[in-house]
């Protein structure tokens, strides 16, 4: 009597009694995780170049077009010319570029000293790229 009410307190809170060993349940199917969703590259804005005393420093930035004009526009100075270009920087007649942490690329060009210039890409956290 005793087990036949410990059995009828095991139905009613939800396990079974019985005699024979229960077959192990499958493991649950583990659910993959989804893949990790990259970030979408920073879309071309267009480029910048600032020509001073003869040399000159083309910029290819990421973002907004208008954003890149109005930088630009900005780097200009009494000395220093600066003109917007919807293209990217040429690489005729460049002497190394400098890919920056904020995705810009700096282009510099003759007649700019490379070891200079390298020494400013390095100051500036950057990676040298050869022409």
């Amino acid at each position: 009597m005793k087990s036949a009410l410990f059995c009828l307190s095991l139905l009613l809170g939800g396990a079974a009694c019985s005699d024979r060993p229960r077959p192990a349940e499958p493991p649950a199917a583990a659910v993959p995780a989804p893949p990790p969703v990259a970030a979408a590259a920073p879309s071309f804005g267009g480029s910048c170049t600032v020509t001073t005393a003869g040399s000159a420093v083309c910029t290819d930035h990421s973002g907004p077009p208008a954003s890149v004009q109005e930088r630009c526009a900005k780097a200009a100075t009494a000395e220093d010319k600066s003109s917007y270009s919807p293209d990217r920087c040429p690489t005729a007649g460049r002497v190394g570029a400098c890919a920056l942490t904020d995705g810009s690329v700096q282009h510099y060009y003759q007649p700019l000293p490379v070891a200079a210039m390298q020494k400013l890409c390095s100051n500036r956290r950057g990676t040298w790229v050869n022409p």
